[in-house]
């Protein structure tokens, strides 16, 4: 083997180590994204970005990427807003306070 042939086999192996480093990275960054951002979605979305890079040649890896960095409506989704729970207690006070404000004027 003449060392133009190792050579080329070299570069060769680099490009394809290279490009499944690549493929990697790419079908992780929209989990890792949605993940950094707190999405509650976030396993559906990796598992989104997975399929998409694997069965549809990256049609639904874009999606999975638009969906990662989208912000859920507050209170969708199965999450509990810590405002909604505030609310709650407060207006059980002003409930209360009114009626106790009832039985004393009764």
């Amino acid at each position: 083997m003449s060392p133009i042939s190792v050579f080329s086999w070299i570069v060769f192996v680099v490009i394809l180590v290279s490009a499944a480093y690549v493929f990697v990275a790419l079908g992780q960054l929209p989990g890792k994204t949605a993940r950094a951002r707190n999405h509650p979605q976030a396993d559906a979305i990796e598992t989104a970005s997975w399929l998409g890079l694997l069965l549809t040649l990256g049609v639904v890896w874009v999606v999975a990427m638009v969906w990662a960095r989208s912000t859920p409506v507050s209170g969708r989704f199965g999450t509990e807003d810590p405002d909604l729970d505030e609310l709650k207690a407060r207006v059980a006070a002003l409930e209360s306070a009114a009626q106790r404000q009832e039985a004393a004027g009764e």
